[in-house]
């Protein structure tokens, strides 16, 4: 007599949740193994772009940004139906049976949002791989373009949650408003401007001082 498993499903033995921590921690682990070796070598702290020069520390930033491209793709696409199947049941609360209106406004920020999408992605691998790495013209330019689109996407992401109402809610009300709040905004525009910061310090446009003055 075949004896079927009786485990409830919070045992089962794999998780999704767990897989989606997992691959999120590896880009993260593999950067700071590269910055260690650099520090083990140089006994300095490196500029990001000294860490994809020299090996071994290039191939740890090689996997790191190409896992890292990857598991972007997935939440992409993921973000974008989501968006799509908000939208149909927005504009069904909308309009009820009829068929809804086009919404240009809609359309050419969804259309903006896969673009810089899908750029995204490109840069993201390109930034990491080994070709690119050896060329220190284009793999600067591959991480200004990253940080560039990625910002727009995020941005763009943020006002197409405005226009659906996106919320936690499974039911969509006229009230209904978005969960997007001052944070995210934040969120999608501090990485150009901390890259822009940082090469201003870099380049000595601006300075900190640093003197202590002991009494």
């Amino acid at each position: 007599m075949k004896m079927e498993s009786k485990l409830p499903p919070n045992h089962q033995v794999f998780h999704n949740r767990g897989f989606y921590y997992f691959t999120f921690i590896i880009p993260i682990t593999l950067i700071y193994i590269a910055v260690f070796i650099f520090y083990y070598k140089n006994k300095s702290i490196p500029y990001f772009e000294e860490v994809g020069n020299n090996l071994p520390e290039k191939r740890f930033i090689e996997v790191a940004f190409n896992v890292c491209a990857w598991i972007m793709l997935t939440t992409l696409l993921t973000t974008d139906g989501a968006i799509q199947a908000r939208n149909k049941k927005y504009q069904q609360m909308i309009y009820g049976n009829l068929l809804p209106k086009p919404d240009l406004k809609y359309s050419i920020s969804r259309f903006f949002e896969c673009i810089f999408a899908g750029i995204t992605f490109l840069s993201c691998i390109a930034y990491g791989s080994i070709l690119i790495s050896d060329s220190m013209k284009y793999h600067f330019i591959c991480g200004v373009i990253f940080l560039l689109s990625s910002s727009l996407y995020f941005s763009l992401v943020n006002l197409l949650f405005k226009m659906i109402r996106m919320n936690t809610k499974k039911e969509i009300t006229p009230n209904d408003k978005s969960s997007i709040c001052l944070i995210d905004w934040i969120h999608s525009t501090i990485a150009p401007i901390c890259f822009i910061f940082a090469y201003l310090l870099k380049t000595n446009r601006i300075g900190i001082s640093m003197d202590v003055h002991i009494k």
